[in-house]
């Protein structure tokens, strides 16, 4: 049993049994090989099903099932704690608990496969573990700050290049009756590990020497300059801040209830539904001011295989990720889903992140620090997020986030 994966309990195994439906992987007796395609796309499962009927119907003897349960992450984990992999995976490589995953010889090693030439090398090696290639990536994300393009050439505003802009913007848009925000603070993680790499891309090292007791957040600057920003925004987002999820933010700000959203590029699939709605995607300005503002990014579709397949079910896994990978396939998707496509052949003229990709070609972003942090700490830190933006204690949060990347690196 993997040493990451044994948080998984019985009552979240069987959930995750149940929501899975547990689908049959070998030959069925009749010569026709059945593969399970895990997605963890929330926005995607019509799209790959539709992917899985083309290959089959061009590839007799193969049926490709596609599963996309709720909650898929703690679903596929509890799965790979009873060592029931899924045949064919959409993971995120570059993240601790897949590279657990590899480490401990769950994922086939896809070094020397023809395919991978087609992904940007620098994204490659992002998703590549001690020199090897256990994923084959397709696309990435990028994380900051969505504005209404509408609303702000309405009152003649320009999107904001640092934090004392933004919190200019966000009092004229109150001024005039406007709502800046929508925010998401009953499910905070995402935003706050985002912009507190924002604040210092390298913000690991200094988690790391808090861990060794070697610092504190009282003497270093990114944990006090993030909460003073995230408590100064506030005032100009919804009154119940802490009861709104991502579900409902998002909807409020695509249904234009709200000026400006912190999100990443994956919200391109949401944006189908909302014809003639002019968003664009910028970097979020840095909470410590005259710091420069990069954005993070991280692998956000890429394939693996389970290591214990037979050859002939390999053989067909292979050919099901050249399918999703080769240019015509991995086009449709960069079309569809609008992410940054890292696949060499395929071109891109998205307007909502137009900045995105200059900031891409610039080198100014960074692999997002959930990428180099324990397991656990993300999680670990909400309830002190939380309790910072209910009781505007500082001092307290910053107290707590010691305590609690002691307690986090200690355990692991």
């Amino acid at each position: 049993m993997m040493k990451r994966f044994l948080f998984a309990g019985a009552s979240v195994i069987l959930l995750a049994l149940l929501a899975t439906g547990c689908p049959g992987k070998k030959d069925s007796g009749s010569g026709t090989v059945k593969l399970e395609f895990y997605n963890q796309k929330e926005q995607l499962p019509l799209f790959f099903e539709d992917l899985a009927k083309t290959f089959a119907e061009k590839n007799p003897g193969i049926e490709i099932e596609v599963v996309s349960p709720p909650d898929s992450e703690t679903a596929l984990f509890a799965r790979v704690s009873t060592g029931d992999v899924p045949d064919i995976i959409h993971l995120w490589p570059a993240e601790p608990p897949y590279k657990d995953m590899m480490e401990e010889g769950y994922l086939l090693d896809l070094t020397g496969q023809e395919f991978l030439k087609r992904a940007m090398p620098e994204y490659l090696e992002m998703s590549n573990y001690k020199g090897k290639s256990y994923a084959m990536p397709t696309t990435i994300s990028a994380y900051g700050l969505w504005y209404n393009k509408d609303l702000f050439e309405k009152y003649n505003l320009a999107p904001p290049a640092s934090f004392d802009e933004l919190l200019a913007v966000s009092k004229a848009f109150k001024d005039n009756g406007i709502q800046a925000f929508a925010f998401q603070d009953k499910n905070p993680a995402q935003e706050f590990e985002r912009l507190i790499g924002v604040t210092n891309p390298d913000i690991t090292a200094v988690i790391e020497r808090i861990a060794r007791e070697e610092t504190s957040f009282t003497r270093e600057p990114e944990a006090r300059a993030l909460a003073e920003a995230m408590l100064a925004i506030r005032e100009y987002g919804q009154a119940d801040t802490l009861g709104t999820d991502g579900s409902q933010a998002r909807t409020d700000f695509l249904n234009q209830k709200a000026a400006m959203y912190t999100n990443g590029s994956w919200m391109m699939a949401d944006l189908k539904n909302f014809p003639g709605l002019r968003l664009e995607l910028i970097p979020y300005p840095n909470p410590i001011r005259g710091a420069p503002s990069k954005m993070p990014i991280n692998i956000d579709i890429a394939y693996s295989l389970r290591a214990d397949m037979s050859d002939r079910e390999t053989e067909w896994g292979l050919k099901f990720i050249d399918f999703l990978t080769s240019p015509e396939i991995a086009q449709a998707l960069a079309d569809f889903e609008g992410g940054p496509c890292v696949v060499l052949s395929v071109k891109q003229d998205t307007p909502e992140l137009k900045v995105v990709m200059e900031q891409i070609a610039k080198r100014n972003t960074f692999l997002t620090v959930l990428n180099f942090w324990k397991p656990g700490l993300r999680p670990a830190w909400v309830p002190a997020v939380q309790d910072m933006l209910m009781t505007g204690d500082v001092g307290a949060f910053i107290g707590a986030s010691d305590r609690l990347i002691k307690t986090v690196y200690t355990s692991n």
